[in-house]
């Protein structure tokens, strides 16, 4: 799982907003600053389990810094570390050790985040290879002693990014809409049918992982609200349709699913312009470290594949904010027609001398002046280009190309 999305989930931030924990950066800490959900959930008297099977892509350990203190009640990082050649699949240890988990604390409130990771790592259809193991964990927890106070939640952390898949449409799409399931107790439609009827009017409205925080804290409070504000909503209250927009959900326009897309043929003047400021950007990205500067390639523009123009909706485009009036305090809507309107640039390139293929996204601003998103996707593998700093600065080893 990518650090991103699982900050998201169990810690509720962007992650701009969170501590600085990256190896390699000044006054870098650890993670333990972080506030995980996994603390709220210790407050209210849960026993919590962490267990990642790839330990060295660990989600705050590839390019964090990690813990000094366990972060959970039961912290797996040490079993996979030590972890040695096995007939079993990493799935089927993460099985045994969620179910010991369980059956430990059997009359015990707890929470666990299992994250099977290196089955896919490489190649996404090696999923088929764990349906038995997933079915095994489902039917686990259907078994009477559990199917009437057991939430199961499995969900997916992105599709396919580094193949050429990746750079169809749906596989776009399938990188920004993950997989995610909530299964309930069987009783639970009966007992609390106001939250149920929510949950199953929001699985038709873009929602994503800040909204799974705000579900999983409005759990501990239940049946009072949290006193917090988070950036998501709980998915056990009823999500407006027509007010929900990936900017008002924390989501990037890089990442947004529902912007309209107009194709710009490659050979256009400012698609060009947009393109070389990219490249401009990532190469000012890794001067900015003497020795990277030193060690990785001047990157060069190479071909263009893809252009084109995301456009926002005119009721988003020129959202200012919500007033009341007599519906409610926030019913009404603003608008704001006065700026003018600026274009924003989607570009899929390769470059010399590493041949590596990018996406990436810029503003261009009615005088000319182009912005750069600084999340850029590599759509390709980058095997051992960056090996001269593979390990000092892991944040660009997309962009490395060792000379």
């Amino acid at each position: 799982m990518s650090r991103r999305r699982e900050v998201f989930f169990i810690q509720g931030e962007h992650e701009k907003d969170l501590p600085e924990a990256r190896r390699s950066f000044t006054s870098s800490g650890t993670c333990d600053k972080f506030n995980f959900i996994f603390n709220d959930f210790h407050k209210a008297g849960f026993i919590t389990m962490l267990s990642e099977d790839f330990p060295q892509k660990g989600a705050f350990h590839y390019r964090l810094n990690g813990f000094i203190n366990e972060p959970t009640s039961w912290y797996l990082r040490p079993f996979w570390l030590a972890q040695t050649p096995s007939p079993k699949c990493d799935v089927e240890y993460n099985n045994i050790l969620l179910k010991t988990f369980t059956e430990t604390f059997e009359d015990i409130p707890k929470l666990s985040l299992v994250i099977n990771s290196e089955i896919a790592h490489g190649n996404i259809n090696n999923l088929k290879l764990i349906d038995n193991d997933i079915l095994e964990i489902i039917n686990y927890f259907k078994m009477p002693e559990r199917i009437n106070h057991t939430i199961l939640i499995i969900f997916g952390d992105h599709g396919e990014r580094v193949s050429e898949f990746r750079l169809t449409t749906q596989g776009k799409l399938e990188e920004r809409l993950p997989f995610f399931s909530i299964t309930l107790p069987v009783n639970f439609k009966e007992k609390y049918s106001n939250l149920f009827t929510a949950l199953k009017k929001n699985s038709n409205i873009l929602t994503t992982h800040f909204d799974v925080y705000a579900t999983l804290q409005h759990m501990i409070s239940y049946p009072d609200f949290p006193e917090k504000k988070f950036i998501g909503q709980s998915l056990f209250t009823e999500i407006n349709p027509e007010l929900r927009t990936c900017t008002n959900s924390g989501v990037a326009d890089h990442w947004c699913p529902c912007l309209n897309y107009k194709n710009v043929p490659v050979t256009d003047a400012k698609v060009e312009k947009v393109a070389k400021a990219i490249i401009d950007f990532i190469n000012k990205l890794v001067s900015k470290n003497e020795k990277a500067a030193r060690l990785c390639a001047n990157l060069t523009l190479n071909i263009i594949i893809s252009s084109g123009i995301k456009t926002l909706k005119n009721e988003v485009k020129n959202f200012k904010k919500t007033e009341r009036n007599k519906e409610c305090d926030s019913c009404g809507v603003v608008y704001d027609t006065s700026s003018a309107a600026k274009e924003y640039y989607e570009v899929v390139f390769t470059v010399n001398p590493s041949n590596g293929t990018f996406e990436a996204n810029a503003d261009v601003l009615p005088d000319n002046t182009i912005i750069v998103d600084e999340n850029i996707s590599r759509t390709n593998r980058y095997e051992n280009q960056p090996y001269c700093i593979m390990n000092e600065f892991p944040h660009l080893r997309p962009y490395c190309y060792c000379t």
